[in-house]
């Protein structure tokens, strides 16, 4: 039973890759190598920004797809989730210090370093959110592992979350949007969840 489990989990995550993949925009702009140093000096300059997309979240308890919507504005994120008929599946709000998370089966608000377990016993949806401001650009948060591609951008990001389980981010694509090089296609993995996000549209201007 086990077996058929993973099997079944695995066989969704494949198909909403391609999903996924076949709904991302394309971007041909050819990128201007950097040093990290110059990347990340880069990318860090954006306070605000909005980003659209789709994403498929995989567990043993949880399986779903659904369009996702971010807003950063200086501190404050807005996570928006809805279902592929437009139905909000949850809100969440991350200002620097607090988390609130808004759905029909769940509310609570609490401080900034709880947000992970919070999510996790009223939800029962394991995601790091607190790092999450970090990773969707494609920057790390404290002490990361790093391994970059050959334009000197993440590729692979190993972290901790609140509860030392290691989890490893992975960036397939980037694309150059209005001079910075930003994520295309992000898989966020740990021992028990495997994320895939696919950013189709980025707004660095108009926010």
């Amino acid at each position: 039973m086990k077996t058929t489990k993973v099997i079944y989990n695995f066989l969704i995550i494949f198909i909403l890759s391609l999903t996924l993949t076949s709904c991302a925009s394309r971007n041909n702009t050819q990128f201007k190598s950097q040093t990290w140093s110059e990347n990340k000096k880069n990318i860090s300059s954006i306070k605000n920004y909005s980003a659209k997309g789709k994403f498929a979240y995989v567990s043993s308890q949880n399986s779903f797809s659904a369009y996702f919507s971010i807003l950063q504005t200086n501190s404050n994120m807005t996570i928006e989730a809805t279902n592929l008929i437009g139905i909000n599946l949850f809100t969440i709000k991350i200002t620097k210090n607090e988390i609130s998370f808004y759905s029909d089966k769940a509310n609570f608000n609490g401080p900034i370093n709880e947000a992970n377990s919070r999510l996790k016993t009223e939800t029962g949806l394991t995601f790091p959110v607190s790092k999450i401001k970090y990773w969707v650009l494609g920057l790390p948060n404290q002490n990361n592992d790093l391994v970059f591609n050959k334009d000197n951008l993440v590729y692979l990001l190993t972290s901790k979350n609140d509860n030392k389980d290691s989890w490893k981010v992975r960036y397939d694509k980037y694309q150059f949007i209005n001079g910075y090089p930003l994520p295309e296609t992000i898989n966020i993995n740990n021992k028990n969840v495997k994320i895939k996000l696919v950013i189709n549209s980025w707004d660095i201007e108009n926010v």
